[in-house]
């Protein structure tokens, strides 16, 4: 039997504190300034596609971050996703955004507690075990919670970058996406139908959390 065709695609997080936009060959394009997805997701896409001589017909499925993340990020990417997956008739993976972090090379052999930014002074926490399975629920913490957690952990500690800085020995995402590319690759055979692609939001956003503070006291 002959060797099994490795699987073309092309993935995106338009949900974490930077823009990364990856194919299954390596080729990448990543930009620290997450809030350019909206400008500057389709012309990269285009150009990586470009510069592989590949066209979205090439491609066996589209993997996006659907959360947890910016909530105009989430919206940004899985609009995409599903768009492009129904322009060519192909399936999509859903990847969250926390699990992407712990396929971090670093990371491997280890069980792995990734820590993300959710903005106002909160972090999105998961710990999963050393086949990037979840060990528990993600959870919203307190920054101050979060960095004793990360002292705590027996394993790797994964953060992005916004919260590298504050987390003495937390691993670096990876410069050239290839945490991304990675899950993107193992998690292929998940794929599925492009309409079942959802946001994964963990909780509510400044506006709905404004509105049912007003709506509780009123």
């Amino acid at each position: 039997m002959g060797q099994e065709k490795e699987k073309r695609f092309l993935a995106i997080d338009t949900a974490s504190s930077r823009l990364q936009v990856a194919l299954h060959t390596g080729r990448c394009f990543v930009c620290e300034d997450a809030h350019a997805a909206s400008e500057a997701l389709m012309p990269n896409l285009d150009r990586l596609l470009r510069e592989e001589g590949l066209g979205l017909h090439d491609l066996d499925y589209i993997a996006c971050v659907t959360g947890p993340g910016s909530f105009t990020g989430i919206r940004i990417g899985v609009s995409s996703v599903r768009a492009l997956c129904y322009a060519v008739h192909i399936p999509a993976l859903s990847l969250h955004a926390l699990r992407v972090l712990a396929y971090n090379e670093m990371a491997d052999g280890k069980n792995a507690l990734c820590l993300s930014d959710a903005s106002n002074g909160l972090v999105y926490a998961q710990s999963f075990d050393v086949n990037r399975t979840p060990i528990a629920p993600c959870a919203v913490l307190s920054v101050a919670d979060a960095i004793t957690q990360a002292k705590a952990f027996d394993g790797a500690v994964c953060a992005d970058s916004m919260l590298c800085a504050r987390i003495a020995g937390a691993l670096p995402p990876c410069r050239d996406a290839q945490s991304l590319v990675r899950a993107a690759r193992l998690n292929g055979c998940e794929a599925g139908d492009y309409n079942n692609l959802l946001p994964q939001y963990v909780r509510l956003s400044q506006a709905e959390q404004a509105y049912a503070d007003k709506q509780r006291n009123a």
